[in-house]
């Protein structure tokens, strides 16, 4: 069957051709999944050339509430969950988000994570659960960039 629809479509296939003429770099956030961030001419065109079809958007930041604060969480176990690190944290402070990041490749949790908490100071956090033993494995907690 292959076969017969390989014939069927190589009598009706056009090859696409077409030229390049910038790089865009692109970021994807939570608030906006598309966004050009720079154009790059290539091969003499100029920027006006190549952005009729978008804009150029500055690099954003999130900033958190001054009640709240992001740790990031190294040396986790692949099998952690988020419930898990969310019930670590919550003793010490009130915990608002957790992110375990996994690669899009193996589909497999990263080994760290982010924890949003309030209502405690992160150096407070830091100090009472840097190097704690969690699921097996010493973790370290520090503010996350």
């Amino acid at each position: 069957q292959v076969e017969q629809y390989q014939a069927k479509l190589q009598g009706t296939w056009k090859p696409l051709t077409f030229t390049v003429n910038c790089l865009y770099f692109i970021s994807r956030t939570d608030t906006d999944p598309f966004e050009v961030r720079a154009i790059i001419p290539l091969a003499g065109a100029s920027v006006a050339d190549t952005s009729s079809c978008f804009d150029e958007k500055p690099v954003t930041t999130h900033q958190l509430p001054n009640d709240q604060f992001q740790l990031f969480v190294g040396g986790l176990s692949t099998a952690i969950t988020v419930e898990q690190l969310k019930n670590f944290f919550s003793t010490e402070c009130d915990v608002i988000k957790v992110v375990l990041p996994v690669d899009a490749k193996t589909k497999q949790k990263r080994g760290f994570g982010f924890v949003t908490g309030s209502n405690a100071s992160a150096p407070s956090v830091i100090s009472a659960l840097h190097n704690k033993t969690l699921d097996g494995r010493k973790i370290s907690v520090r503010v996350a960039n």
